[in-house]
């Protein structure tokens, strides 16, 4: 049995059971309002409920010419991963070259600094023998304050050696402060050669 729901074009609407034959309905059907004749409107919605549900649409089959340039991009990523590989395994090895060679003889004041990195201030480390800075008593501890009457903490390690180095002759004048001791001295260097060996 099939259920059939119709509308009368008077507008009634009306349902019912029928055992369609061969697609359509074995006997007339009137309308219960107005007497006409229904069975073309009901055999129509047995037609469509008896048609075939529509095929799902085919696959976009992928062009020839679009699977070749995927095959050659992949077959190039390949080549460049072998050559890369080949270039890694082969290339020559690079010996480090000698390393530069220190100067006998320097000029400045001979000492050496670094950044405290708790107070941020600049600590002697070592002085040179023989250079302006041991020959001036300059000791390992003591605290460079300023230099030329201009702060040093606000410099970076490289603005500093700037300020230390010049000409042999000319002269540099120095802020230290000594911890230990709680004093602070200003003295005079004139820049000279010496031999480039700390101590």
């Amino acid at each position: 049995m099939t259920s059939l729901k119709v509308q009368c074009p008077c507008g009634q609407k009306f349902a019912f059971d029928a055992e369609p034959v061969n697609g359509r309905l074995p006997s007339p059907v009137e309308c219960p309002a107005c007497g006409k004749d229904a069975t073309q409107a009901a055999n129509e919605q047995l037609a469509a409920l008896a048609a075939p549900a529509a095929p799902p649409p085919p696959a976009p089959k992928r062009s020839r010419k679009g699977l070749l340039l995927g095959i050659g991009i992949a077959a190039l990523l390949l080549l460049i991963a072998a050559a890369g590989l080949v270039y890694w395994l082969f290339q020559p090895e690079i010996k480090p070259g000698p390393a530069p060679a220190r100067p006998e003889r320097v000029v400045g004041i001979g000492v050496i600094v670094s950044r405290d990195p708790e107070s941020g201030q600049y600590v002697v480390r070592r002085t040179f023998p023989n250079s302006p800075a041991a020959n001036a008593g300059i000791a390992a501890g003591l605290v460079l304050y300023k230099v030329d009457g201009a702060l040093v903490e606000t410099n970076t390690i490289g603005q500093l050696s700037r300020l230390l180095v010049g000409p042999v002759g000319t002269k540099v004048v120095l802020e230290l402060v000594d911890p230990q001791a709680g004093t602070t001295n200003q003295m005079e260097l004139v820049r000279e050669p010496f031999e480039n060996k700390s101590k």
